[in-house]
C-alpha cells in the first residue's frame, strides 16, 4: 500500500489507519526526516515497526539539483 501525503503531519492519521487495517509494517520516504518518523512511531506507540529511507552523504549533490532552493 502507498499513500501520498501533501504535510509531514497528515502521516498520523494514516498510520494510524494503517495500524487499524493490519498492516504490518510503515516505511516512510526521506522527506518525512527523523523528527517525523519519530512522532509516527510515538504514536502507534511501538505496536508495528516504522522505518525511513535515508540518504547518504554521496546523494547530496544529487539531491541538491532536484530541491535547489
Amino acid at each position: 500500500m502507498i499513500v501520498g501525503v501533501t504535510e509531514p503531519a497528515q502521516a498520523i492519521p494514516v498510520a494510524r489507519q494503517m495500524l487499524a487495517q493490519d498492516v504490518q509494517l510503515i516505511e516512510l520516504c526521506g522527506g518525512f526526516g527523523p523528527i517525523w518518523t519519530a512522532k509516527v512511531i510515538e504514536e502507534l506507540d511501538g505496536a508495528i515497526p516504522v522505518g525511513s529511507v535515508g540518504y547518504g552523504p554521496e546523494a547530496i549533490s544529487g539531491m541538491y539539483r532536484l530541491f535547489p532552493d
